[in-house]
């Protein structure tokens, strides 16, 4: 293993920017239906990638929106706030792993599902 300004050794499994994908996402809607908890697996990687998140409503119209910088991370969880916005339909969550000087590398579309009364 090499170190490149990462904080912890750069993996032998590590893929150049190019190859970087996002391997699992999982999203919750959290028990106050105010946030969703959100965990991210992407492949290792020689360099820090960023990730652009965008929740958007049945009409397009954006309820929140998040950027990750750098991650130094191969695993991440973030909580997302709704801003008041109630999930009463399934909308979609679209996240992007990019690098600056290549664009988006890998995305992904996951529909995020109302609580359903148990």
């Amino acid at each position: 293993m090499s170190h490149t300004g990462f904080s912890r050794p750069v993996p032998e499994d590590a893929r150049p920017p190019t190859e970087v994908k996002l391997m699992d996402v999982q999203v919750q809607i959290l028990p106050d239906g105010a946030r969703l908890s959100i965990t991210m697996t992407l492949t290792p990687f020689q360099e820090k990638p960023s990730l652009e998140l965008t929740l958007r409503d049945a009409n397009g119209r954006e309820i929140s929106h998040t950027y990750i910088i750098e991650t130094p991370e191969e695993q991440l969880k973030i909580t997302m706030h709704l801003r008041g916005y109630v999930i009463n339909e399934p909308i979609p969550l679209d996240i992007q792993a990019y690098y600056p000087e290549l664009g988006v590398v890998d995305e992904q579309k996951i529909m995020v599902l109302p609580i359903t009364p148990q």
